[in-house]
């Protein structure tokens, strides 16, 4: 099969796509909730176009990012993904046990034995649409029953709105069409001092346990194509959706500290040094998190390096107890670590989850409101 011949394949089940499903008698909003549980958890096929926007907020100044995912989902274990933004334009497709990622711009390819629930977790492009995936397909996200036991319920003509904070800063909000009990959109939002951050889906053309072609799930690589290996997909520089590497590094208290160590628990790994502006803005803010969240399988670990100037350890515990940071900072006195994670610019965050994967590798000051809401969506909560 041709390259051309491929993508009119995997794209023919979205040129039929329609608005299905009669509309039902208005329910009571007090049970949307159990209804949209039930309704997901009963599915056997999925196909539907997901809208995910990232929007930062400063004070005037609003930046919007924005991704679109055609999805088609068959259980147990069949799944396409063609996911389109400012980066990238690729697609995911899992098999019996198998997945393919292919960039369509490259022209490359990746094969790997991942089943759907694993492929899900560490391929889908990013941790919003990966927890979205969870919630609707695998019931493993509990963030209804908390709506259930802390939100509010507003019925407008077309939807019903369930909202709460589900943290002292962090408001969830989900829209449910009342016709079809089907979910049309899901936002976490963070508001601080004119700061903001928020993430955004926006679901259309969904049907439910309509018939999906076969071939949908099926990847067939032409001789143009080019076979990479599965962690080159997202770069060499980015750790995104690859098991994180262990090191072993002592604090500047003496003390010697593995990463494997902390292995079922959510680690911030921040690389940060002392002549950094933007890292030591981040410092304090990840110092708030990690008081708030230590209690909840929450580790952060600093990792700075020598630079230049003599008695720069000694400067960079002196700026440690002056702030009053109390997280672990680790010594990385010959740069083996910044070097095995190709550290090129700082501060540099990576968020593992409790597997071990790299779930986020972020560049540049981070909004503290977005390193919250990631947490949020990697199971961290008070």
């Amino acid at each position: 099969m041709k390259a051309s011949g491929l993508i009119i394949g995997l794209f023919f089940p979205f040129l039929i796509l329609f608005s299905s499903g009669k509309p039902r008698k208005p329910l009571p909003g007090g049970q949307v909730v159990e209804i949209l549980t039930h309704r997901y958890s009963q599915i056997s096929t999925y196909q539907g176009i997901w809208e995910i926007s990232q929007i930062t907020r400063m004070g005037d100044v609003q930046v919007i990012q924005r991704e679109k995912e055609w999805i088609m989902l068959e259980k147990p274990d069949k799944l396409f993904i063609l996911t389109k933004n400012s980066s990238q334009n690729r697609a995911l497709i899992c098999n019996g046990g198998r997945a393919w990622i292919y960039n369509y711009a490259k022209g490359e390819y990746a094969e790997l034995q991942a089943g759907m629930e694993e492929s899900v977790r560490k391929l889908v492009s990013s941790t919003f649409a990966s927890f979205l995936m969870k919630f609707l397909f695998f019931s493993e996200e509990g963030f209804l029953e908390e709506l259930k036991e802390r939100g509010q319920v507003v019925e407008g003509e077309q939807f019903y709105s369930l909202n709460a904070f589900v943290d002292k800063e962090l408001k969830m909000e989900i829209k449910v069409d009342k016709g079809d009990i089907s979910l049309k959109e899901v936002s976490l939002s963070w508001e601080r001092n004119g700061y903001g951050f928020q993430l955004i889906g926006k679901f259309s053309q969904v049907q439910l346990n309509q018939k999906i072609p076969a071939r949908s799930f099926l990847f067939e690589p032409t001789p143009e194509m080019k076979k990479i290996k599965a962690e080159d997909m997202g770069g060499k520089a980015s750790w995104r959706g690859k098991v994180a590497r262990n090191f072993s590094l002592k604090t500047l208290k003496g003390e010697m500290v593995s990463l494997e160590d902390f292995r079922g628990k959510v680690v911030i790994i921040d690389f940060w040094a002392l002549f950094c502006g933007p890292c030591k803005k981040e410092i304090p803010q990840l110092e708030k998190i990690y008081r708030d969240f230590k209690s909840s399988d929450l580790v952060v670990l600093g990792i700075t390096a020598p630079v230049m100037q003599e008695d720069e350890e000694k400067e960079v515990r002196e700026y440690l107890e002056n702030t009053g940071i109390t997280f672990p900072v680790l010594w990385d006195k010959d740069s083996e670590v910044f070097s095995a994670y190709r550290v090129e610019a700082i501060p540099r965050t990576l968020l593992v989850d409790r597997e071990g994967v790299v779930r986020e590798d972020l560049t540049g000051l981070q909004a503290e409101g977005k390193i919250r809401m990631l947490l949020y969506l990697l199971g961290i909560r008070r």
